[in-house]
């Protein structure tokens, strides 16, 4: 594989089954290098069938995918050329053009059907008054920072009072609004009967804000009631089948304590009390969907190197796990009309297809089959499972993809990667642009993926070890596992290279201080100060744990804050150091890749940073992907291997008419 065969997969996502079980939607995105970006249409697969087909030819991303009720229509959020908004469409499955439910002047942000496909709530912002958009269009605009003009809430719209042809955003009368108040609803979930809305609300839409959030309950007819009074932050919240009940999941333990791995909850509507459920698993909870009955809730659940899908009893009936295999379950939605689960599976050997899978298990389905012939199109590495201990005796593991042509006994270059988060985990799978492992492997490098501590589906322990200090033992656990690979006899120890993003930005910087074995070394996005990084970045809740308090209260940690900078020791790097960021990133903000490329410029450390314009937190746009895909090849090549690297070209595109 080479660069652009990385850049031009297509991905799959979000399926959603159809009431009858017998068809999936699903998204797919494909790159277009005259738009410079990746474009996303839906698509229709029949499990009964080989018809695959194209729903949608929009170049506006479609988003939300859902089924009404009674399978007529496929409905989805989009901002098309006519719109200024974000509004929900419908797309008769008879035939014709999709169109503009109802207007709304704001954006759209979720929606959810009504069991009986009559109505759609939605969530959105209060429209902005008219003496705010006046001002606005006369460039009389400055802002208070993190202040709101409006606020959001849930709105219902019937469905036959939208506007038939959508050509119009004047139908505001046909939408009514369910709640009110100076404050944010972040998600809301409709019972099964439409008598109870549950919703999470807060003061604010910022991250950090989510964890003075609540779930609250709205009855048909009634008056709203607090359920939750905590300081963690409930997500995914969902009614239960029989409204007694609302799931939701939560970084904290049984006692309400943050800095968890992600936890299943359910808390009783009438009395409030929250219970834990499968908290003696290892697991991290990442999504989770109520069964057809009560008494079952079926789980996403992140298992280290792979994810999978469990059922989970509320009232004690145990724990079942659904899908097992050298593949990680993505993209996951449960229908509980068809009883059937759609997800992607990724491997080792495929991007991702489309699955379905019976709610309580069995034989999973095949349904897409987009990279049928991805193996035999391309030479792909071979990815191992390794497991070792750490310097302190704990267990560790982390993925190897090997050279193509690998031959045991001889030593290879080595690419040293370590994942963001840093609550997450490196899983099965080879084919991210950011990671190219493919292309590595081509070349003759093998890439390895340690799952340092810190990081999710090992345990509480595992990921609670940085509390009270980050570099307590991540750092040592992607070293060890160095170690383990050079003693194994595959790594060349004069060879080694080491790369990251974001959290794993944050590793990379910290590990030139400590060694300077790598003779190459990429940061992506990476902070070098955790002060600064502290009061710049737009989280701060889930660090403070890192350090035992803010760096502005009395008697503030700063000791530990400079201790884990690796700003403190920049002084010893001799790594040639390649530096990533986007322009306009906010949760790791330019600063601190600025911070880094002066303390190396200033100690004459060989060092560059590219800074991608229009660019957040992760990159966007094709180009600015390929070209640092080719520019840390031909870094990694000259200070690695002595040798240069061909850039490969952006394909040439006709001119658009």
């Amino acid at each position: 594989m080479t660069p652009l065969d990385i850049l031009n997969i297509p991905s799959l996502s979000v399926p959603s089954v159809s009431p009858d079980g017998r068809a999936v939607v699903y998204r797919k995105r494909v790159s277009d290098w005259n738009k410079n970006k990746q474009v996303a249409d839906l698509w229709l697969s029949r499990v009964d069938s080989a018809e695959d087909r194209q729903l949608t030819f929009d170049e506006h991303t479609e988003s939300a995918v859902r089924w009404s009720p009674d399978g007529r229509f496929i409905s989805f959020l989009a901002k098309r050329k006519s719109d200024s908004h974000k509004r929900i469409y419908l797309l008769p499955m008879a035939g014709g053009e999709a169109f503009a439910l109802a207007g709304h002047r704001a954006d759209i942000e979720n929606y959810q059907w009504s069991r009986d496909g009559k109505s759609i709530y939605f969530l959105a912002d209060e429209p902005l008054d008219a003496a705010i958009e006046k001002r606005k269009k006369a460039k009389d605009d400055m802002f208070a920072f993190e202040q709101p003009l409006s606020y959001r809430h849930i709105w219902k719209v019937d469905i036959d009072s939208g506007g038939g042809d959508g050509s119009a955003e004047s139908n505001d009368n046909e939408v009514e609004k369910i709640t009110s108040g100076e404050f944010f609803v972040r998600a809301f979930s409709l019972s099964p009967d439409n008598q109870l809305i549950a919703y999470s609300r807060a003061a604010g839409l910022a991250i950090d804000d989510r964890h003075a959030a609540d779930i609250w309950v709205l009855p048909a007819g009634g008056e709203a009631r607090r359920v939750t009074d905590n300081t963690i932050a409930e997500g995914a919240i969902q009614v239960s089948p029989d409204n007694k009940k609302i799931l939701f999941i939560a970084d904290a333990n049984a006692a309400g304590e943050y800095y968890y791995d992600g936890n299943l909850f359910v808390v009783d509507i009438a009395s409030g009390t929250v219970t834990l459920l499968a908290g003696e698993q290892t697991f991290e909870v990442e999504q989770a969907q109520w069964a057809r009955s009560s008494r079952w809730i079926y789980i996403r659940a992140n298992m280290g190197v792979r994810s999978e899908l469990w059922r989970v009893g509320v009232r004690g009936g145990g724990l079942k796990q659904l899908t097992d295999g050298v593949h990680t379950v993505a993209g996951w939605r449960y229908d509980s009309v068809s009883d059937r689960h759609g997800f992607v599976l990724t491997s080792p050997t495929s991007p991702g297809e489309i699955w379905l899978l019976p709610g309580g298990g069995g034989r999973a389905v095949q349904v897409s089959d987009v990279h049928g012939d991805f193996a035999r199109r391309y030479r792909l590495p071979q990815q191992r499972l390794l497991r070792w201990q750490a310097q302190d005796g704990t267990p560790i593991e982390g993925l190897l993809s090997l050279p193509l042509d690998y031959r045991e006994g001889r030593r290879y270059p080595t690419v040293v990667h370590s994942h963001g988060g840093p609550r997450s985990s490196d899983q099965y799978g080879q084919f991210r642009w950011r990671t190219y492992i493919p292309v590595l492997a081509a070349m003759g490098y093998a890439y390895f993926s340690p799952n340092y501590r810190g990081g999710r589906g090992y345990g509480d322990a595992f990921m609670r070890d940085m509390v009270g200090g980050y570099f307590n033992n991540a750092h040592l656990d992607v070293l060890s596992g160095v170690d383990y690979l050079v003693a194994q006899g595959i790594a060349d120890s004069g060879a080694l290279i080491k790369t990251g993003w974001s959290a794993g930005g944050h590793m990379t910087n910290k590990i030139i201080t400590v060694t300077d074995r790598f003779k190459a070394a990429s940061s992506g996005a990476g902070a070098v100060d955790w002060v600064s990084m502290y009061g710049e970045s737009d989280t701060r809740y889930g660090r403070t744990p890192w350090f035992g308090g803010t760096p502005w209260q009395q008697h503030a940690p700063l000791d530990i804050y400079r201790e884990h900078s690796p700003l403190k020791d920049m002084w010893r790097v001799k790594t040639p150091t390649i530096i990533y960021v986007g322009e306009k990133d906010i949760r790791v903000p330019p600063t601190q890749s600025i911070l880094l490329y002066r303390a190396l410029q200033d100690l004459g450390v060989e060092s560059r940073l590219y800074i991608a314009p229009r660019e957040k937190h992760g990159f966007a746009e094709l180009r600015h992907r390929l070209f640092k895909i080719n520019s840390e090849l031909a870094w990694f090549e000259r200070h690695a291997r002595g040798r240069a690297y061909q850039w490969q070209q952006a394909p040439e595109q006709p001119a658009a008419d």
